[in-house]
């Protein structure tokens, strides 16, 4: 790794600290080069994924490193959102907009800790928005889908695809739930979204939870843990997909579980306020998706009685 040198940052410029505005407000960086950044963070940061997936962050910090090189930027201050954006889509010629998404979320994770460790003043995620998905990538899980798949799991793994199943909650939300979340008295948890888990929802904890929550294994902070460890998302992406491949059941995806609770309590006739509270949408147009699609299943039914 370079040697790190102490810069402020002047206009457009980065300027040597030494001898320059003693006394003022701004606050010095860090300079480093982006394959240095990205030795970095490798190195303290996935410590605790498994090896496979180590080998593809290295893979994919590779390749962003290379882009960035292609552009003529060496220093990870000189990295701007259009420079994202054009990541991304040099991705997506190869992938999915769904792996795309996953491995920007990475990537979102890479630049706040250069922010954290005073590297850049401002990700250049900030504020860019998830590719849109493919509708057959949020095909939603019927009940018949999830039994073949959940016989094919275990561990820690089963219960947070079962936890998923009687929630909708996401991925990420699942994996963030710690046992203090937990309110057996007001029979409520919290659920918290996002990296700092700032904004959150309560979700009613039926019978089913109840049990559900009392037969897990208490080994850690959280309540899906492995290895007293919290569990790690893209592995758990990973082993949802290597068993619906198994499966041939390539079209669906694990955030196909949440889909598939929203269809449930549509077809139940739980109201759009109601299924938006439970699934913590900020827009009721999000919801009004689960609604549309169940409305048009009942006008086919309505065709076949003619």
């Amino acid at each position: 790794m370079g040697d790190l040198k102490l810069y402020v940052k002047i206009g457009d410029d980065f300027k040597p600290v030494s001898g320059i505005l003693a006394g003022s407000n701004l606050k010095p960086l860090l300079k480093i080069e982006i394959k240095s950044a990205t030795n970095k963070y490798i190195d303290i940061c996935t410590s605790q994924k498994s090896i496979k997936n180590q080998k593809i962050e290295v893979l994919y910090f590779k390749r962003m490193a290379d882009f960035f090189k292609s552009k003529g930027l060496i220093y990870v201050d000189e990295v701007r959102p259009e420079h994202i954006r054009g990541f991304e889509n040099l991705l997506l010629k190869r992938m999915k907009a769904a792996s795309v998404n996953r491995r920007f979320n990475t990537f979102k994770n890479f630049f706040n800790k250069l922010v954290e460790w005073e590297h850049i003043y401002k990700s250049p995620c900030h504020g860019q928005k998830k590719r849109k998905e493919e509708a057959n990538q949020r095909k939603p899980w019927t009940y018949e889908v999830f039994c073949k798949f959940i016989k094919l799991c275990e561990g820690v793994e089963k219960d947070i695809f079962k936890f998923l199943w009687m929630t909708g909650c996401r991925p990420i939300e699942a994996k963030n739930l710690k046992w203090t979340d937990i309110d057996y008295d007001k029979k409520v948890i919290t659920v918290r979204c996002g990296k700092n888990a700032e904004i959150s929802r309560n979700f009613p904890i039926t019978k089913e939870l109840d049990v559900f929550f009392h037969n897990l294994k208490f080994d850690s902070n959280f309540v899906f843990s492995k290895n007293k460890k919290q569990i790690n998302n893209d592995t758990l992406y990973q082993y949802c997909k290597k068993r619906l491949i198994s499966l041939g059941l390539n079209e669906y995806t694990v955030y196909g579980i949440r889909h598939g609770f929203g269809t449930k309590l549509a077809q139940a006739g739980v109201s759009s306020f109601y299924i938006a509270e439970l699934m913590g949408h900020k827009k009721l147009e999000t919801t009004r998706i689960y609604v549309h699609a169940v409305n048009n299943q009942l006008i086919d039914a309505l065709l076949l009685v003619k």
